[in-house]
């Protein structure tokens, strides 16, 4: 896991992930605004821009942003946001930190759903590349992996379990949000809306 640091590390700290296949830049517009009340990280995942390396699992990168936020801002972070697989590895983090001051941020991430079985690869890779053409996409993020080297990375997010307190209290969170389309407390289709996140949907809780 790459990070790039925006802002004034003394302001509270925001951390924005990106979904599968994408990287820092998907969030790079809204950082630019929120730099002006955040210090705001944005990082990439193991596997996508410049984080060579195997991808593993949802945990494994949580654990990896634990080790950053304890090192670089003494555990103490503000907001936490993600899509999809960013998304997941958001809520994965927050399990392991303290609810008082932290917001949540997520879209098209499920909350409740029990296990669900491994999506075959021909389904994915027809989703994969169905989205990736999309020229805003490209435009926006650049380079796109190949699906070889991504494959990993979504058996890893059908393989997820949301973390127990999702389940128990899932609107802990002071700041949370999902895809519209099939709301928070299912699992929401990300890929209509991993291309950019529309700033006015941060708020200070």
């Amino acid at each position: 896991m790459e990070f790039r640091i925006i802002g004034d590390r003394t302001s509270p700290v925001a951390i924005l992930l990106h979904d599968a296949g994408l990287n820092h830049h998907q969030y790079a517009a809204t950082a630019k605004m929120l730099a002006r009340r955040y210090c705001v990280v944005l990082p990439d995942l193991t596997g996508h821009g410049d984080a060579r390396g195997p991808f593993v699992s949802i945990e494994e990168e949580a654990d990896a942003l634990m080790q950053f936020i304890r090192r670089e801002f003494k555990g103490k972070v503000e907001l936490i946001g993600g899509s999809g697989l960013g998304g997941m590895v958001a809520l994965e983090t927050a399990s392991r930190m303290p609810f008082s001051n932290l917001n949540l941020f997520l879209d098209g991430v499920s909350f409740q759903e029990p296990a669900r079985p491994l999506i075959p690869s021909a389904f994915l890779k027809f989703r994969y590349r169905a989205l990736y053409r999309n020229p805003r996409i490209r435009e926006q993020v650049g380079q796109i992996p190949p699906f070889r080297e991504l494959e990993p990375v979504f058996r890893a997010m059908s393989a997820w379990q949301p973390p127990e307190f999702c389940r128990e209290k899932p609107a802990r969170g002071s700041c949370m949000a999902a895809s519209k389309a099939r709301g928070c407390a299912r699992q929401a289709s990300c890929c209509s809306s991993t291309s950019a996140i529309p700033p006015w949907r941060f708020r200070r809780a």
